[in-house]
Order: structure tokens, then sequence, then C-alpha cells
């Protein structure tokens, strides 16, 4: 299963690196509007990373999908 993380600070980090460890998870795709963060992440994790969401859920068929952002941007 394909699995989209959103915000790819501190806790996108801590969740990518649960994720990983669990074997049912397929491709795991990083969210994440900031650049730097996205190449940290590609770096660290070697993972693949996207700026926009509704594209990443087409682009890599995502099936579900990790909310790691600050609560006040959850509703945007």
């Amino acid at each position: 299963m394909n699995i989209g993380v959103i915000g790819l600070g501190s806790m996108g980090k801590r969740r990518i690196r649960l994720l990983k460890n669990l074997e049912q998870c397929g491709s795991i795709i990083g969210i994440d509007r900031r650049e730097d963060r996205r190449i940290e992440a590609e770096e660290a994790f070697k993972i693949s990373t996207e700026c926009d969401l509704a594209s990443s859920i087409k682009i890599h068929n995502l099936k579900a999908l990790v909310v790691s952002t600050a609560p006040l941007s959850h509703a945007a």
C-alpha cells in the first residue's frame, strides 16, 4: 500500500521512520511545500517527495495519508 506523509518536519520524519518498519507499507511519498524539507527527506529516507497533495494522490496511487502538519493547517 502506498502511503503519503503530509508535512516533512520533525513529526513527518518520525512517521516515515515508523512506516519504514511496517511490512505492509509499499512506497512512502513525502509531501511538503518547502523544497528544503523535501530534499532532506529524499536524502535521509530514500523516498520520493512532491509539493502538491492532489497530484501526489493521482501520480503515486496513494491509498492512505498521514497528516503531520501543525493543527492550524489541517483544514487547508
